[in-house]
This record gives structure tokens, C-alpha cells and sequence, in this order.
């Protein structure tokens, strides 16, 4: 790719900006490989020969990167591309054309619509006013987003400072952003960028943006002004709200960032240069912050307070977790509790039916994790069962008279002579006494006790019948 081309080889080309140190065009015919669409910007005045020097410089810059570092520099910034000429006097620059995810229909106070690409400035104003304009920007509590924007402005620097380049004038003017999902950033006025080795092009300060040592005009932009702005850039953009595209108050910053990102901010705004954080120091904090902040919870103890219970009885089930919005335990028999864990720490009180681990799922917006505590069994109490048992049968009993006849022996022997019994009395020889059969013990005990008194009673009226 040639680094210059003449103005009269651009083609059509349909005017999008103007400002006042250019007016940029669309180029509806002129092409480059790698880019959808591409700008010009043509210079008010006649550049010097120091700037023109310089530009020349970040042309040639980005044309010795490797194709993977090329297209890093393509995806953050509007960089010169080629020097266009009108005779032999740089009139102007080829630049990609920002793309159309940057662009957003703006309403403006005449009424009229038009689409714009959407400066950085919108992501501090009040809410109520981008609503008003069109503007579609990241909520005001949507910090993941805002620290997504940060970290690629962040990266953006670090890539330009790897290679001695100093942006020099950073507002929230020349960063351009998308709202889109994932967030994007981009960096224009690009041809304003300091190259190494290059005389110096005076670069410029926004108001608001100066740095501390830079208050007496004359000083030269370096690294440590860069990274001064790129901490007022990150300290705006994720306070936003009244006065913040003019706040330099480190303390902002105290219930958004944790204890090292709030130290870095008081280093980067302050007026020591040595303790200004990098650009990579930035993007490497802004990363681990927003890993931390956008990934599922953390669970790093769930206890039981037992391991055997009667069924139905209930148990305690406690956790600690990092980064959790709710926690849900759910019993083995399918039983669930829902609990906010915003405090990290928390127990409930669920009823144990049946053998198993609880689990536990900490929830946030960015996923679950699920772990198991210990199982708990579950113990079933003594029951009562009855038993039917068959009856006895015992063989049927029957006392005839050989029987009779020698229980009443005995009683002859000891009672008195049944010989002379009155003539007519019962014929003794030939009682039988038929005897029941019993089906239990208590029946045959009934039974014998019955033929004990029947013969006592046989006895006696046996006795009654003996002649005097």
C-alpha cells in the first residue's frame, strides 16, 4: 500500500464533519484491503513541515507492524492510513471510517435526527439527557460495561506507548464508543499522536485535562501526561453523574473500585509523575476487576450440622461464598430454599426425608455453581408389627371307667365303705363321665379342674347312700 495518494485519485466522496482543524468526508470509491469503508480528513490550514514529518511517521509506523499488531492498532483507533497530496503539499490523510456500530441516531435541540458517531461525553452526562438525544448508553450501575470500555482504552494506550507514541490530547471527546454487546472503544484525531524521535508538534490540552505539570504552557507531552489523562478517562466514565466530566476527586472512586483500584487512582491523579499507574498496569487491573465482578460466585464451604436423623427431622445447612446474589439449598427428596447471599455467609433450616447431600447452587447474573455437602442419612423409627398365630390343638381327652374307677378307689381308701350302700343307689360300676376335648392349655386346665369338683361332689352323694 502506497503511504501517499493525490486528492484528485480519491474519488466521490460526501462530507460527514467539520471542525476546526478539518472537515472529514466519506469516500464513496476509494479502497484499502482490511477496511469496509474509509475517511479523509483535509486540513483547514497547511500543515508545518514538523507535523507533516510526523505524520509521515505514523503512516509509516503502522505499515512495519506485523499483521497481527496491525490489526490490534485497526481495532482501536482511526489511524492515518495515507498522506493525500494536492501537488506536491499534504493537504490531508486516508483514514478508516469509524465504523457503524459506533454510530447512533442523535436527535439535536433543532429537532432534526442525524447519525453521528457517540463520543464518550454521553457516558458521563445525566442519564435523562442521553435518553433525550437517542443516545443508547450503559446504565449508570452497569459497571461491568463501563469497565469493559476503561480496559480497552486502557489496552488502546498500551499499545501506543509500547512503541513510544503519546496520544497527547485525550477527552472524552476522541474516544468513540459502542454500546453494543461487548462493548467497543476507539480513538480518533489520531494524526495529533506525538511519534518518537520526531519534533515536537505542540499537541494540545482539552480543558478539564490538563495536567498538573503542564499548567505553564510550553511543556511537552510525554507517557506520564498520557497516563495522568487515562486515570481522569477511567475515574469519569465510571462515576458518572453531576460534574463529573470536570471532577479530578480520587475519593469518587471509593464504593466503585476495591482497595488497590482506589489507590491507583489517587497515584494516577496525582501530581507525582513517577506513581502514575501505566496503561498496562490499568488494562490489568481493569481485567482482573471485571473477572472478579462478571464471573458465576465462588462457594468455598458448605457444612451440615448432622450425619444421621430420624426422618423428617430437620438440619442445618450453613455456606460461605464470594460473589453470589442468591443461594438455593435443595434437599434429596427434591425440597428446595431459596436465600439472599449478598452477604457472603448465611444458614437455613430444611427437613431431612430421605438419604443424601443437599445442594447448594450459588446464583449471580454471570452463572451458578453447585456443589454437594457431606451426606446426611436418614434413620427410620422402630415400628410394632403383629403377628397372627395359629391356634393350639391339643388331642381330645376322654375319662372312661377304668379311669373313674381308680380315682374312686383312692377315695375308698380314705372315705368311707361304699359296700353297704342303700339298695336302688347308683350302680357306680358302669358311670362313665365323657370328657370334652379342649383345643388350649387354659381349656384342659378348666376341664380337669371341672372333673375334680364333679367328683368330689360324686363322692358325697356316694357317702349319703351308705346304710347307717
Amino acid at each position: 500500500m502506497s503511504t501517499s495518494i493525490p486528492r484528485s485519485r480519491l474519488g466521490a466522496m460526501d462530507e460527514l464533519d467539520r471542525g476546526g482543524f478539518g472537515v472529514v468526508y466519506r469516500l464513496t470509491s476509494h479502497t484499502l484491503p482490511g477496511f469496509a469503508e474509509l475517511a479523509y480528513k483535509e486540513f483547514t490550514t497547511t500543515p508545518s513541515v514538523e507535523e507533516v514529518a510526523n505524520l509521515t511517521s505514523l503512516v509509516e509506523f503502522r505499515s512495519r507492524l506485523d499483521t497481527r499488531s496491525r490489526a490490534v492498532l485497526d481495532d482501536v483507533a482511526a489511524w492515518p492510513l495515507q498522506l493525500v497530496t494536492r501537488g506536491r503539499v499534504v493537504c490531508g490523510f486516508v483514514m478508516q471510517l469509524i465504523p457503524a456500530e459506533f454510530f447512533g441516531r442523535q436527535l439535536l435541540p433543532s429537532g432534526l435526527t442525524v447519525e453521528l458517531p457517540v463520543k464518550s461525553q454521553w457516558l458521563v452526562v445525566d442519564p435523562a439527557k442521553a435518553d433525550a438525544a437517542g443516545i443508547a448508553v450503559p446504565d449508570v450501575d452497569d459497571l461491568p460495561a463501563r469497565l469493559v470500555l476503561c480496559a480497552k482504552v486502557a489496552h488502546a494506550f498500551g499499545v501506543l506507548h509500547r512503541a513510544g507514541l503519546v496520544y497527547g490530547d485525550l477527552s472524552l471527546n476522541n474516544v468513540m464508543f459502542s454500546a453494543a454487546t461487548p462493548p467497543r472503544a476507539m480513538l480518533v484525531d489520531c494524526d495529533a499522536v506525538q511519534a518518537p524521535g520526531m519534533a515536537s508538534i505542540g499537541q494540545a490540552h482539552t480543558d478539564d485535562w490538563t495536567p498538573p505539570e503542564c499548567a505553564s504552557s510550553g511543556v511537552p507531552q510525554d507517557a506520564q501526561t498520557d497516563r495522568y489523562k487515562l486515570a481522569l478517562f477511567i475515574l469519569r466514565v465510571l462515576t458518572p453523574g453531576p460534574h463529573a466530566s470536570q471532577s479530578v476527586d480520587p475519593s469518587r472512586m471509593d464504593q466503585v473500585l476495591d482497595l488497590e483500584g482506589n489507590a491507583m487512582m489517587r497515584d494516577g491523579v496525582s501530581t507525582d509523575r513517577a506513581a502514575r499507574p501505566t496503561a498496562k498496569d490499568w488494562f490489568d487491573y481493569l481485567s482482573r476487576f471485571l473477572t472478579a465482578l462478571t464471573s458465576p460466585p465462588t462457594v468455598s464451604h458448605v457444612d451440615v450440622d448432622v450425619t444421621a436423623v430420624l426422618a423428617g427431622s430437620m438440619a442445618t445447612v450453613s455456606w460461605l461464598t464470594e460473589g453470589a446474589d442468591r443461594v438455593v439449598v435443595t434437599a434429596s427428596d427434591g425440597h428446595t430454599v431459596s436465600c439472599d447471599a449478598t452477604g457472603g455467609t448465611g444458614q437455613v433450616r430444611v427437613a431431612v426425608t430421605r438419604t443424601g447431600p443437599f445442594t447448594l447452587s450459588a446464583e449471580n447474573r454471570f452463572g451458578t455453581t453447585t456443589v454437594d455437602s457431606s451426606p446426611v442419612f436418614v434413620l427410620a423409627p422402630p415400628t410394632i408389627t403383629r403377628i397372627t398365630v395359629p391356634p393350639v390343638v391339643l388331642p381330645p381327652l376322654e375319662i372312661g371307667t377304668r379311669q373313674l374307677a381308680g380315682a374312686l378307689l383312692g377315695l375308698r381308701a380314705a372315705g368311707p365303705d361304699l359296700r353297704g350302700m342303700r339298695p336302688g343307689g347308683p350302680d357306680l360300676s358302669t358311670l362313665r363321665m365323657p370328657i370334652p376335648a379342649a383345643r388350649s392349655a387354659p381349656q384342659l386346665a378348666g376341664l380337669l379342674e371341672d372333673l375334680s369338683n364333679g367328683i368330689s361332689k360324686l363322692a358325697a352323694a356316694a357317702a349319703s347312700t351308705v346304710t347307717p
